[in-house]
């Protein structure tokens, strides 16, 4: 069989000023080789290229580009993308199969859904007869578009990402199946009027991720999965939706999906994540307790979810408060590293510090500051399907009180204490560490703390769901309403 395998993935926050160009997309073409080069390319390609070569199947490589979540891709930058990958795909035709890797919350200039609009160009290119399998984060926009044109669609189903590797053979299986004649995919939508976030590892959360794979088992259904939604992107269909794939039964799948929404959404009031104080009351909390660190997670303002990872909110109150002990960072600020980086290791200087990206992300901190250390290029361990991540070049400044901020010039995620570790700073010997991560980040900091807060603030990343500032996105959702189902004209 030839597969044709690419895939484009980025996370697109509508609230946040800075877009993503085309220099931001770390770009590869998929090719056979060494299994251990396969994590070059996206999460679920690298498994299909494995299995690919093991099946003495033929590849026909795509291209595969990602970048960190970030405002929404330029138009030229997401022409540019797709105009290859559908290229790559017509340079290969004849193919059995068309396998992509995408997200599901990429967002274009134009292009509200930029993955279906993929989908459907791929669709042209090989016609009605050929499979399209479609690999998605569960922190997509399932939408209309993409189950017209897609054969199957499989989303993770774990938060954390720990079932990338199970879920990226499904759609393999899947496919190969349905070029063999075994099956004949169907799937159907089901809104579940939400918007929330929705971690798998508590219940009721892990218990309804269990109902899901157990209704896996049912006769005719092939996959089941739920699309919890990217709450922060202002389009139309943004929320959280049920998917269910049969074999050949259309109704059939439409009865499950909105059995199971349904019931996903009777389980609404237990199952978001929230913010568990403000800031201030995190700040005397922490000075409260006997143990140190305690760690504050500023999820608002955190890279992995589309923030630009500069807001000053928590630092400003620190300053004002007079607030000692307390480790920050990383801070994306490229200007800030430049001029310590020309001023030089143990010099001192009036450093203005943050909120470069919008006025979103606050008002810009000015601190008496010495430069304590440069790195050219620091560097993250990996952490489950993200590889080792570059924050560029990087400083760590001391202000008065032990105040200790480490800025790094290129926008990256913060899940490991490496890139404290990498200046000589120790998490765990600090009295508080304000991090710009979701709580799930406590996994790659254990070693270090074990208290872990996340702290509301404003940002573009609010996790107070009714108050998403939506201009495009016009429909009733919980927990906007209490029941979104109600005729709300």
């Amino acid at each position: 069989m030839r597969f044709f395998v690419a895939g484009i993935a980025t996370e697109s926050n509508g609230f946040v000023s800075y877009p993503t160009p085309l220099c931001d997309f770390h770009r590869y073409h998929a090719r056979p080789g060494r299994p251990e080069e396969h994590e070059k390319v996206l999460s679920a390609a690298g498994t299909w290229l494995s299995l690919i070569e093991e099946g003495g199947h033929e590849l026909v490589p795509g291209l595969c580009a990602w970048a960190w979540p970030s405002g929404p891709t330029t138009r030229s930058a997401y022409e540019h993308l797709r105009d290859e990958v559908l290229s790559d795909l017509r340079g290969g035709l004849p193919v059995d199969a068309v396998l992509l890797d995408l997200h599901g919350a990429m967002v274009a200039d134009g292009y509200p859904d930029a993955e279906g609009d993929l989908i459907e160009g791929c669709r042209a290119a090989v016609g009605p007869n050929v499979p399209v399998g479609v690999f998605l984060d569960h922190h997509c926009h399932l939408t209309r578009r993409m189950v017209e044109h897609a054969t199957v669609i499989v989303a993770m189903k774990e938060w954390p990402h720990i079932d990338v590797p199970d879920r990226s053979r499904e759609v393999f299986d899947l496919v190969v199946k349905t070029v063999g004649g075994h099956v004949a995919p169907t799937m159907a939508l089901f809104d579940c009027r939400m918007i929330g976030a929705y971690p798998t590892r508590r219940d009721p959360m892990r218990a309804f991720v269990n109902r899901l794979t157990a209704v896996e088992a049912e006769p005719g259904v092939l996959s089941v999965s739920l699309g919890h939604g990217y709450p922060w992107a202002d389009v139309p269909e943004v929320g959280s939706k049920m998917l269910v794939v049969t074999d050949g039964d259309r109704a059939g799948a439409a009865r499950w999906a909105e059995r199971l929404g349904r019931e996903f959404f009777e389980l609404r009031h237990d199952l978001t994540e929230r913010a568990d104080m403000g800031i201030d009351e995190a700040l005397d909390y922490a000075h409260s307790v006997g143990h140190r660190p305690v760690v504050l997670c500023e999820q608002p303002d955190n890279h992995l979810g589309g923030s630009a990872g500069d807001a000053t909110f928590v630092l400003q109150r620190v300053v004002e408060r007079g607030v000692e002990d307390v480790l920050f960072g990383p801070i994306w600020d490229p200007m800030s590293v430049d001029i310590c980086g020309a001023v030089g290791e143990g010099e001192n200087l009036l450093l203005r510090i943050g909120a470069k990206s919008g006025p979103e992300a606050g008002d810009p901190v000015d601190l008496r500051v010495t430069v304590r250390k440069v790195i050219q290029d620091l560097r993250q361990g990996p952490l489950g399907d993200i590889q080792e991540t570059s924050f560029g070049r990087a400083v760590w400044v001391r202000a008065k009180g032990d105040v200790d901020i480490v800025l790094h010039s290129k926008r990256a995620g913060t899940l490991r204490p490496d890139v404290f570790a990498a200046f000589g700073l120790d998490v765990a010997r600090k009295k508080i560490a304000v991090c710009k991560m979701w709580r799930h980040g406590a996994h790659g900091f254990a070693d270090v703390a074990d208290d872990f807060k996340i702290i509301a603030t404003p940002g573009t990343q609010t996790l107070d769901f009714a108050s998403i500032p939506f201009k495009v996105f016009a429909a009733p959702y919980w927990p906007r309403v209490e029941d979104p189902f109600a005729d709300h004209a």
